[in-house]
């Protein structure tokens, strides 16, 4: 705020403060500064502090964020009528109360499910917050809900150039894409998990035959519409307005369907029929676990995996996998390259003895 205000003006602020901070800092004046934590307040909390501060665009962000958390994660596969109407009434709420605001622009434009004629209150978050990570992740979600390839490019480029995703979650990327079949369906959950594996996509070419399912997006009638038509899927028949089933999508397609390693177990409802394939779940790849380690060795640089990351934990199940097939199989020199990477990401884990000894023989 401060670099905006004219020269005179910040002549005035420097009088009138300066005398302050040498009595601040000769200790004759004790000055604090309290911070409220929104995000660590429960529902109820929230609703308290807007009662008495309707203008709080913090705590209508916080309130929001609580309740679409509930209402997406939550047991069921469908939001239900209720969750829904009462995250309506924040986002209303909230671009009623704050419409100049950051919070009240973003939720008036989750709650649209990415339609094009709310795209001017996303261009508004941008435009008071042009830095902010969330609001250039839903511009990339707004363009490839909407099919827009050039803007997609364009704003995954600059999604890409934040950094905000290092070379251990774009490594992760390229090994979950370079795992799957020929044109195989991959359903995402979160960030993490979605934008890397886009940009590794669209930025470097890399396995454009994957069709990427954002769970997110599955609220957006265009892109579910786009979700039939690349897997055949009867839109129609996708079951609810806030999810698509696992069974539909592997029942009603030719494409073999994986699943990313974030999303909810009770969404998968994941059943002894499940396997994991390489760096996802899958209930038909019609590759295989002989076909699987042919093409993790042929296609995957084990001394690259990450080996203090978020994802790191991932690699391991398969890398397990990996270790017990080069040890029937062969090579035993690929064999000694993954064992020094499992006890190299062990290092860096909480159950570091519970993963070492899985190694013993």
């Amino acid at each position: 705020m401060y670099r905006h205000l004219n020269m005179r003006n910040k002549k005035i602020i420097l009088t009138l403060v300066f005398p302050l901070l040498t009595l601040v800092c000769a200790g004759q004046i004790s000055l604090r500064v309290t911070q409220v934590d929104y995000q660590s307040m429960s529902t109820s909390q929230l609703q308290s502090v807007l009662e008495s501060q309707p203008k709080n665009d913090l705590a209508w962000y916080s309130l929001y964020m609580n309740l679409r958390e509930d209402a997406w994660n939550g047991p069921t596969k469908e939001v239900s009528s209720g969750e829904a109407k009462a995250l309506n009434e924040v986002a209303t709420a909230a671009y009623t109360n704050v419409p100049n605001s950051y919070a009240g622009n973003v939720l008036y434009y989750l709650e649209s499910d990415y339609d094009p004629e709310a795209l001017p209150a996303l261009k508004e978050a941008q435009r008071i917050s042009p830095l902010s990570t969330e609001v250039r992740e839903l511009m990339v979600a707004h363009y490839l809900a909407n099919s827009d390839d050039q803007e997609l490019g364009t704003h995954l480029s600059i999604l890409h150039q934040s950094g905000k995703y290092g070379s251990d979650l774009l490594t992760y990327a390229r090994d979950v894409l370079m795992m799957l079949p020929e044109n195989a369906a991959l359903v995402t959950n979160g960030s993490d998990d979605t934008y890397p594996i886009l940009i590794t996509q669209y930025l470097f070419g890399l396995r454009k035959d994957v069709f990427v399912i954002p769970l997110d997006l599955c609220v957006n009638e265009d892109f579910r519409a786009k979700i039939s038509a690349n897997t055949g899927v009867d839109v129609d028949k996708l079951s609810g307005k806030r999810r698509v089933s696992a069974e539909q999508l592997i029942k009603s397609t030719n494409r073999s369907v994986h699943f990313g390693l974030t999303l909810p177990n009770e969404w998968l409802t994941i059943d002894h029929d499940y396997q994991l394939a390489g760096f996802s779940i899958t209930k038909n790849d019609p590759i295989g676990y002989d076909g699987l380690a042919q093409k993790f060795l042929s296609t995957i640089d084990v001394g690259a995996i990450p080996e203090k990351s978020k994802v790191s934990v991932n690699y391991l199940p398969f890398l397990f996998y990996m270790h017990e097939y080069c040890e029937r199989v062969g090579p035993l020199d690929r064999q000694a390259d993954i064992e020094s990477k499992i006890r190299a990401i062990a290092e860096h884990l909480p159950a570091k003895e519970d993963v070492l000894q899985r190694l013993e023989p």
